[in-house]
């Protein structure tokens, strides 16, 4: 067992089950009832028959199932995602920290046949208060998105309520002897709790903002599809490949005073993204920044874990831990 500092971020289940077209109001399944669903699908299956949506499709990599349990006093479940990483047909590429600029020392790490490369993310539900909470335990972001699309996919094509007609989806049923429905359709989606005073402060001083802050980490991409890092390093005379790196740390600024509609948006969209715990957004005004991460309901606890990995701590170990700070963590929303 070892001490680690687990971060926690909250966040409300807004939609869980199956609605009307239109509808704001559950037909039927509920957070507990997938999540049970769940928990029973995935037992006994192999890791890669447990991604729930087409990556391709979704434009992201695959999620896999690593485990789904259930502390049978408080009726929480905690689930672990096992996201694929990045790779090309040779492996995984290396560079050498001690590479001096210019004359990177790359190398690849061939991935073993019949392995996923990628990396884990925890996430504890709450039924009884209609909560998830993004346990980190890793420097990486939340994985909430592809927890949103995974959670989906299994509503829409794995669960309970799913009747299939062959390979084809012929409707969803509240229960084995209902009738088949077409009218309604899954859906899964999480919200931002966020303190309301700092939210408000921006607000009021919306008029008084210099500029947009942004740290972010950047990807490299390729020649044929460049992101941003790629181009930024054309602009700064590098030649990207050979930069000796595939993603860099950057923060850049916006001399912006956006209007109360482009304010909303930035806030939303910030409160509904995925980011890891180095990536941040905020405002300069009278020159201080003001953070939006700071006013997302989250903390961080010193937790006994058991690691199974360099990547992998134990789930029964690591949901017994936050079993143990569960008032604490419910508590954030009140002292907010």
């Amino acid at each position: 067992m070892a001490n680690e500092t687990v971060r926690v971020r909250v966040y409300t289940i807004d939609k869980c089950g199956f609605y009307r077209w239109g509808g704001s109001k559950v037909e039927f399944g509920s957070l507990s009832g997938v999540l049970d669903s769940l928990k029973s699908w995935t037992d006994g299956k192999a890791l890669k028959d447990t991604n729930t949506f087409d990556p391709a499709a979704a434009g992201a990599f695959g999620s896999y199932c690593l485990s789904v349990i259930e502390d049978s006093t408080s009726g929480d479940f905690l689930l672990v995602l096992w996201n694929e990483a990045p790779s090309t047909a040779a492996g995984v590429a290396n560079v050498k920290a001690d590479s001096p600029v210019g004359e990177p020392d790359l190398s690849t790490t061939a991935t073993p046949k019949g392995t996923i490369s990628g990396f884990a993310t925890y996430f504890w539900f709450m039924p009884s208060e209609e909560r998830v909470v993004a346990a980190q335990v890793h420097k990486r972001a939340t994985g909430l998105r592809e927890l949103e699309k995974y959670m989906r996919g299994f509503l829409e094509k794995f669960s309970g309520h799913t009747v299939l007609k062959g390979n084809d989806i012929a409707g969803y049923r509240k229960a084995g002897t209902d009738p088949v429905r077409s009218d309604v359709y899954p859906r899964f989606n999480t919200g931002a709790i966020r303190r309301a005073g700092l939210i408000d402060t921006i607000r009021e001083r919306r008029g008084d903002i210099k500029r947009l802050v942004r740290r972010e980490t950047l990807a490299l991409g390729t020649t044929a599809d460049p992101g941003l890092l790629f181009n930024v390093l054309r602009t700064l005379g590098l030649d990207p490949p050979s930069a000796g790196r595939d993603e860099l740390s950057v923060t850049f600024q916006l001399e912006i005073t956006p209007s109360e509609q482009e304010l909303s948006a930035m806030v939303e969209h910030w409160g509904a993204s995925s980011h890891a715990a180095e990536e941040r957004m905020g405002f300069e005004i009278d020159g201080r920044k003001l953070w939006l991460d700071e006013a997302l309901v989250k903390s961080q606890f010193p937790l006994k874990v058991k690691w199974l990995s360099p990547e992998v701590v134990d789930p029964e170990e690591l949901l017994t831990a936050l079993q143990g700070v569960r008032a604490n963590v419910l508590a954030l929303e009140i002292d907010s």
